[in-house]
């Protein structure tokens, strides 16, 4: 293990690149370039590490964190590939690299991937009219604590320590499972355009499509009859599909519903990427007492201890132009 902290301490020293190589040292240097990962002492904290750069709660944009090198690190080393006279300098490389991806996992939980100076840039680009003024209240979040990261690795408190940084936790972990919901269903069915408008009562051969579409995003019963007749149910998975779609509530199929009900999964998948990547901004929970104001559904909710207590509608624009 002597050899190994050697090779650990000149990997720290050249091996590493980036914004994130002073953690790793810092790590490493309150250990005194110990092995936070390797030996069979380790085994348990490392298996948890690679499980959470495998799961969407906490990487939900699959992003690689080196995974291919690790895997292919504990390969060479589990099949006897690698000499007497290298083990040494490759368990070196292995820790480093694991250690490097979980300060890459926590870089990304907290902050995210997205360039905000970028964004404030271009919200603060934005042109003001005469009577408007608009104050973008935007802050990007620091790296969290380095002792508290490394008192997680020390210990072995990995998925409690990860789970602990996770933003706006209730809203962020509904979205996780839309995410993963969306990722699994299948090809949404085409439902043919026509001028006809369906309502309830009506029969059609397309009605079929639309009850297959809509029970894939959860809006039609699953044990529901997939038949040409448009029923109650249907009015009402179509009502629901409306609202969360912010279109007009009529329960009815007209070419706008149909142009929604048609778009691909995809488009879906990265407006829930594009909200997750929204909650990096946003504290682990609201205050008990908060205001919240969605301007894409023109309404304001007010909040006390995590209850709704009162729902308002908005008018979004100027006072003469809303």
């Amino acid at each position: 293990m002597a050899n190994i902290s050697a090779h650990i301490q000149q990997g720290v020293k050249h091996r590493l690149t980036g914004e994130n190589r002073a953690i790793v040292q810092n790590i490493y240097t309150s250990v005194g370039y110990k092995a936070l990962w390797i030996g069979t002492q380790n085994e348990k904290k490392a298996s948890e590490l690679i499980q959470a750069l495998n799961n969407p709660l906490f990487n939900y944009k699959n992003k690689s964190f080196d995974q291919a090198s690790i895997s292919r690190l504990y390969y060479l080393l589990d099949s006897g590939e690698i000499s007497s006279a290298k083990r040494a300098s490759v368990y070196a490389r292995l820790d480093l690299i694991l250690t490097n991806s979980m300060v890459r996992l926590v870089r990304f939980i907290v902050q995210g991937d997205v360039d905000w100076a970028l964004v404030q840039k271009k919200m603060f680009a934005l042109r003001e009219s005469d009577d408007i003024k608009a104050v973008w209240e935007m802050q990007p979040k620091a790296f969290p604590s380095q002792k508290l990261l490394l008192s997680a690795i020390v210990n072995g408190d990995i998925y409690t320590y990860l789970s602990s940084l996770l933003p706006l936790e209730t809203r962020y972990k509904k979205l996780i499972t839309l995410l993963k919901n969306y990722r699994v269903m299948n090809k949404f069915p085409q439902i043919p355009y026509s001028n006809t408008v369906l309502k309830q009562g009506d029969s059609a051969s397309r009605i079929k499509e639309i009850k297959k579409r809509l029970q894939i995003s959860g809006d039609y019963p699953k044990n529901a009859e997939i038949n040409s007749k448009f029923g109650a149910r249907l009015t009402r998975a179509v009502k629901t599909y409306q609202k969360r779609y912010l279109l007009k509530v009529t329960g009815k199929i007209d070419k706008t519903v149909t142009y929604y009900l048609n778009q691909p999964v995809k488009n879906n998948i990265q407006a829930i990427l594009t909200n997750l990547d929204k909650t990096k901004l946003y504290p682990k929970a609201f205050e008990e007492e908060h205001v919240e104001v969605n301007i894409p559904d023109f309404n304001l909710r007010y909040y006390v201890d995590g209850r709704m207590v009162e729902k308002m509608g908005l008018v979004v624009g100027r006072i003469d132009r809303p």
